[in-house]
């Protein structure tokens, strides 16, 4: 979702009269998703903030606020809901995930190179290949790679200490704004949210990098 500045598509018949917007077309026509916002955004009448997804039955709600004097911009405001069920799980039912540290490279990519993929160029049935190569790949990884428990409340290990303490410092941030909302508590929080982003982009590919590099060596 947000400002995409696409003001030629044609949303019912999903053309645009641009290159760049008859690619973005493809690109929501390939893999299907479907766009909520059926109303001007703008003030000049275009529709360019958008909300796309793969599942449309949980977007509710959909209100463009044409009328909000909080906001000083010349978009109009969007707020809608997203439905959505959460599972939660017992401590009877541990969840147990791969430990790539410790896992066998070269025998996971010796097996895979012994199992027979031809069978997957004899269809043209994607699913069908996918479905072949997927189960054939987790399979070897389960085989191979060996699993550890996932304690309770378990950060990703390329969460640091400080990134963490960030988390906590935005949460309890997020909390006083509820219960008094101010301007300058909204600058800090997106200030904030912004800056956590970028951290935790920037950790997770350093940490897959450093994997990487510590499997290829």
């Amino acid at each position: 979702m947000g400002d995409f500045n696409l003001p030629d598509i044609n949303w019912s018949t999903l053309t645009g009269s641009t290159t760049t917007s008859q690619s973005f077309c493809d690109f929501i026509f390939q893999y299907n998703l479907t766009q909520s916002i059926t109303s001007p955004t703008h003030i000049k009448g275009n529709i360019l903030d958008l909300i796309l997804s793969n599942n449309p039955d949980i977007i509710n709600n959909v209100v463009i606020d044409r009328d909000n004097n909080f906001i000083s911009s010349d978009h109009y405001v969007i707020s809608f809901e997203i439905s959505s069920t959460f599972e939660t799980y017992s401590n009877n039912y541990p969840i147990y995930v791969y430990d790539y540290p410790k896992a066998d490279f070269d025998l996971l990519c010796d097996s895979l190179l012994e199992v027979d993929f031809s069978l997957c160029y004899a269809t043209s049935d994607v699913e069908c290949a996918w479905s072949f190569i997927s189960r054939n790949i987790l399979q070897t990884m389960d085989n191979v790679i060996p699993k550890v428990r996932l304690r309770a409340n378990q950060r990703p290990k390329w969460i640091s200490s400080k990134l963490k303490h960030k988390q906590n410092c935005l949460r309890t941030l997020q909390k006083k704004y509820i219960r008094s909302p101010t301007e300058r508590k909204a600058e800090r929080i997106a200030h904030l949210e912004s800056y956590l982003n970028e951290a935790l982009v920037a950790a997770k590919t350093e940490y897959e990098s450093d994997l990487a590099s510590r499997v290829l060596a």
